[in-house]
């Protein structure tokens, strides 16, 4: 078996616990019973007690586990019903849950505008790794987790990509509680962004934040990314719910060339492929794509310099050129 291929697996499977029951947790998620788009992301309630308790269930706190987890002397008595809970909601309380979860502050009071902030990094990839590393937490960022769904309808034009990050902020039994980190904004099919993307895909890698990626109903993608709907959360499979089409792997897609270009195959046009396999060589050259090790590194280049030249192309190290 050919050494880089083995030595990928091992870079893909660091911290492989967390990522071996995100995968078993997806198998038994396709047999969960949701069906409907509605099932996946719910109606905001127009009642603030309501929207307090969906802010919770939608990251794996039950409602029965509100008072444990969160705190501020609320009862069980006070979550079973909208009338007991609003009597004990302050401002405060409102504040400190949007803090926890990493929410815009003003929706759980208010009920409208985007749920999450979106975070961008089409165009500016260097700064995704610092996002992680400042995301707020009370965990190692080797807990943290990143899922990267892709549309299962190809297109040529419109969004087909969501990364998440999701930080710990806290433990209920054996399993952590997340705050999900929303970037939209991505495009496999469309040169500059299949690159940036893939060189946020390595900085978080470079992190020990290991994305694992899952091919979604393009529907569910579309409105989630909208930022105005709160997800669901199987309870049974312990895992954000959503209408599960496929997998996919973003560190092939990061450091394989061949996948690399298979999203852009789509614009039959003699520009797409050359113009992102370029772009993503400048990042490779500055080390902003790097990957597992320094050998492993200089393979996966030779890979992506082989792949340009079939696309006409001539890639080399800057810093080769500077010093010839």
């Amino acid at each position: 078996m050919d050494f880089i291929f083995i030595a990928k697996i091992i870079s893909g499977i660091n911290g492989s616990i967390s990522l071996l029951k995100e995968l078993w947790k997806l198998v038994t998620f396709s047999r969960s019973k949701l069906k409907k788009q509605a099932d996946y992301l719910p109606e905001i309630s127009d009642s603030v007690a309501a929207r307090f308790i969906q802010l919770f269930e939608a990251h794996g706190v039950h409602r029965n586990q509100i008072p444990e987890f969160f705190g501020h002397d609320l009862t069980i008595a006070d979550v079973q019903s909208e009338e007991a809970l609003v009597e004990k909601l302050t401002p405060v309380i409102l504040s400190d849950a949007a803090k926890l979860f990493s929410i815009n502050s003003e929706w759980l009071p208010l009920g409208h505008g985007d749920v999450y902030p979106k975070y961008h990094f089409y165009k500016q990839p260097e700064k995704f790794g610092k996002f992680i590393t400042q995301l707020p937490s009370n965990y190692d960022v080797h807990h943290f987790e990143c899922s990267i769904f892709r549309s299962n309808k190809r297109t040529t034009s419109g969004y087909d990509a969501l990364m998440i990050v999701k930080t710990p902020i806290g433990e209920l039994g054996n399993r952590f509680i997340y705050a999900y980190h929303l970037c939209p904004g991505w495009m496999t099919h469309y040169w500059i962004s299949a690159a940036d993307l893939a060189c946020c895909i390595s900085s978080s890698a470079q992190k020990g934040v290991y994305p694992h990626g899952c091919i979604v109903e393009d529907s569910w993608l579309a409105e989630f990314m909208n930022c105005q709907r709160l997800p669901s959360y199987d309870f049974e499979s312990e895992i954000l719910a959503y209408p599960y089409k496929g997998q996919w792997n973003p560190g092939e897609f990061s450091d394989t060339a061949q996948e690399f270009i298979k999203p852009l195959e789509i614009n039959q046009d003699n520009f797409s492929i050359p113009s992102a396999l370029d772009r993503w060589w400048r990042y490779y050259d500055r080390g902003l794509i790097y990957v597992y090790s320094d050998d492993v590194n200089a393979r996966v280049g030779e890979e992506f310099q082989a792949m340009a030249e079939v696309y006409g192309l001539e890639l080399q190290l800057e810093s080769l050129a500077n010093s010839s």
